[in-house]
């Protein structure tokens, strides 16, 4: 019995997981209903983390357009400066030119000085101290000595302005050289400059091209949960139908039989919480062997693992496990005082031996599929006097 009982418990735990198309529940369509508010909760954050990921990209487009726009100024200003040094590179090779002109004619004239003054020592004609003592009076002598001191004093004069030419000359070339100097410091500085704003360029190009890759990942994962979300919508629908048709019926036999849509007056009780007929008393085409065959008993819908009851009090006289796919499967059978015999078949695990005493409403087993079946059911008959009727007189 205990075993009988476990293993009951566990197919009724497996069939929680799918209910079958014979007997569709509220649960089952409250759970894709659940399924789908966990879906559409996904396809938010979904939304809420696409949304930041976009305002992201926007701002690094935003910055890279900036570093762009520096970078561009930057080109610019290092262009001029390559033009401003080139024109002090010229102004400097003129003024070194001139400096060097300067230079040679300051030479120049200090050799012609000191080539005048050697001529003028070794020709007695010229000799200073001679002219100056040739003189016939002493307004003569007096104006020789002018005549030399001015002479002296030319030279020398001549001799500073050359000095002065030439000073000036490499004071501008080194005022020159300075600035070109200057510049090219500049323009080594500006040069860093760009390749620093170029390196976050870079950087900033790739962030966006993360960024684009993350966008396209989270947009795909978001379509593949609209997808789900609409398949589970399908199916929310499709149960939603089957589960409308199937309280039309059991309305059908609440007006037909009374309370609930289950008979339950008279001598016998409905076998199990549904109304639901699959496959009525009579003649029919066998939805396993595919050929026309009397159907004894009446199919009751109902899901996997759910409790098949005794229509009433009486004796088991047949309980016999069969899991193959022949005939009731694994059926119990129940003498009545009354002396008919009600059979449940298909069945998934008994609860009851041969010989027990059951009483009515009692729980003998659980839906199941075994036997010749096509998918969870209960199979009930009655059988009066040896021979089988339609169940659905007798309630």
């Amino acid at each position: 019995m205990r075993k009988k009982l476990l293993c009951a418990i566990l197919c009724l735990c497996l069939c929680l997981s799918s209910i079958p198309a014979f007997a569709v529940s509220q649960a089952e369509i409250d759970a894709l209903e659940q399924q789908r508010e966990a879906l559409e909760e996904s396809e938010a954050n979904i939304e809420s983390q696409l949304e930041a990921l976009e305002s992201s990209k926007e701002a690094a487009l935003d910055k890279k357009a900036a570093l762009d726009e520096q970078c561009a100024i930057l080109r610019q200003d290092i262009l001029l400066l390559e033009e401003e040094i080139e024109i002090y590179r010229s102004l400097v090779a003129d003024k070194k030119e001139a400096a060097e002109e300067a230079k040679k004619q300051e030479e120049s004239h200090y050799e012609l000085y000191l080539y005048r003054v050697r001529d003028m020592e070794e020709h007695s004609a010229w000799n200073y101290v001679n002219y100056i003592f040739k003189a016939d009076s002493v307004s003569s002598f007096l104006s020789r000595l002018s005549d030399i001191s001015d002479i002296m004093r030319f030279d020398e004069d001549l001799r500073e302005e050359y000095i002065a030419s030439r000073n000036k000359a490499e004071e501008v070339l080194g005022e020159y050289i300075a600035l070109q100097e200057a510049l090219i410091e500049k323009q080594e500085t500006l040069l860093e400059r760009e390749s620093e704003l170029e390196e976050k360029i870079e950087d900033s190009a790739k962030i966006i091209s993360e960024l684009e890759q993350d966008i396209e990942s989270y947009t795909a994962y978001m379509e593949s949960v609209e997808e789900e979300m609409a398949a589970v919508q399908k199916l929310i629908d499709e149960k939603a139908e089957e589960l409308r048709r199937q309280q039309e019926a059991e309305e059908a036999a609440k007006n037909q039989w009374g309370w609930g849509g289950i008979p339950s007056s008279g001598y016998y009780s409905w076998p199990s919480y549904t109304s639901y007929i699959t496959s009525p008393f009579g003649p029919r085409i066998h939805p396993i062997y595919g050929e026309l065959k009397p159907h004894t008993g009446v199919d009751i819908g109902a899901s996997y693992g759910s409790a098949v009851t005794a229509a009433a009090e009486g004796t088991v006289s047949i309980a016999v496990l069969d899991y193959g796919s022949v005939g009731y499967g694994t059926y119990v059978a129940i003498y009545h005082p009354n002396g008919t015999t009600t059979l449940y078949g298909h069945m998934s695990a008994l609860t009851v031996t041969t010989g027990q005493q059951v009483s009515r409403g009692q729980v003998i087993g659980y839906v199941g599929s075994t036997g010749a079946s096509n998918g969870p059911h209960i199979h009930f008959e009655i059988r009066v006097n040896g021979g089988c009727v339609d169940p659905m007189l007798y309630f």
